[in-house]
């Protein structure tokens, strides 16, 4: 992981293409980069203005989690 997480980021699950929920049609999902480590990430149409709107990045469940364990 080249940066850490900050308090002003976005915590998304990791994008899977065969899960129903992230097809984006369906919900009108974004696929985003996570700013830590580069894994693609689901974003909601909410989450996706409110970082627009705010200038946050988004950031994986999973470094989210190793963030919170250090």
């Amino acid at each position: 992981m080249s940066e850490e997480a900050s308090p002003g980021d976005i915590v998304c699950p990791q994008w899977n293409e065969q899960d129903r929920r992230f097809r984006a049609r369906h919900y009108g999902a974004y696929v985003r980069k996570c700013r830590v480590c580069g894994s693609e990430v689901a974003v909601s149409r909410g989450k996706k203005k409110l970082a627009d709107a705010e200038g946050l990045q988004f950031i994986c469940e999973q470094c989210e989690l190793i963030e919170r364990a250090r």
